[in-house]
């Protein structure tokens, strides 16, 4: 684990590769776009996560995971998050998959109230060096 600011979480663990892995570096880039229906206060604060699970047959199945979250307020009813996530992973196979969720949360101290949405994205095969972008949308 390594330091970022609050407002920009990050963590990653890598699993275990076959010794003939290749790298594959690239950024994925999630657009998340939620109407807010629900009240919530003025100034309302909301986390946006992503998380990235590689599939890899070559090391048993389990490939490296990433994920990372960002805060943000929403404006006229709408939230919008961008949530980048560079990576660089040791890949054993071409016939590697990735899926990968989302979330949008929020909540307040003052009464323990919350709300959060969360989804899958649609899968895809990792590129060895490039960006994936993927765009989602919900309601809460």
């Amino acid at each position: 684990m390594f330091k970022v600011p609050l407002t920009a979480l990050a963590f990653l663990a890598l699993g275990t590769a076959s010794a003939n892995a290749a790298t594959y570096t690239g950024t994925v880039q999630v657009a998340i776009t939620v109407q807010v229906k629900s009240s919530v206060p003025a100034g309302q604060k909301f986390i946006c996560g992503v998380s990235i699970n590689v599939y890899d047959p070559s090391a048993g199945g389990q490939g490296p995971y990433t994920g990372a979250s960002v805060e943000k307020t929403a404006s006229g009813g709408v939230l919008k998050c961008e949530v980048d996530i560079p990576y660089s992973w040791a890949i054993g196979t071409d016939m590697a998959s990735v899926s990968a969720s989302w979330s949008v949360s929020e909540g307040t101290m003052e009464t323990g109230a919350s709300r959060n949405i969360r989804n899958g994205l649609t899968g895809f095969t990792p590129t060895k060096n490039g960006t994936t972008r993927l765009t989602v949308t919900g309601t809460m």
